[in-house]
């Protein structure tokens, strides 16, 4: 299992603690910034389940594949819609989908969710430089 994506185990008595003291919720500067981080955190989460489903059953159901991609497309909409607006989009996707993801997943670490992030943005790059081609 690839350590950057695998959940990390977490002792239980440092799971509860965890849970108890866990970071402050993500206050959004906007519902735009709140919606930005929404849709990245739902795209990682969609992209874990991917590689769990790869793992487990070696393919990706079609749900799967279908609901990952309409994250994408959004996150995408959003970067586009955005670009001369907000001074760092990738930046307040990054920091928000990360804090929305690890608020909603607390069994994942924070690196682990700030890698699920990257690799939703890098994805959205990618997608973005092939509708320019």
């Amino acid at each position: 299992m690839d350590p950057i994506l695998a959940p990390t185990a977490v002792a239980p008595e440092e799971q509860s603690r965890s849970r108890s003291t866990a970071a402050a919720v993500f206050k959004p500067a906007s519902w735009l910034e709140g919606y930005v981080a929404q849709q990245v955190a739902g795209a990682a989460a969609a992209l874990l389940l991917a590689y769990q489903e790869r793992l487990e059953i070696g393919d990706l159901t079609s749900g799967t594949k279908r609901s990952g991609a309409e994250l994408v497309a959004e996150v995408l909409k959003l970067r586009n819609f955005l670009l001369g607006r907000v001074d760092d989009f990738e930046a307040m996707a990054r920091r928000g989908g990360a804090a929305v993801l690890r608020q909603n997943c607390n069994e994942l670490s924070t690196a682990t969710c700030a890698a699920l992030v990257d690799a939703v943005l890098k994805v959205v790059a990618e997608v973005a430089r092939q509708e320019l081609n």
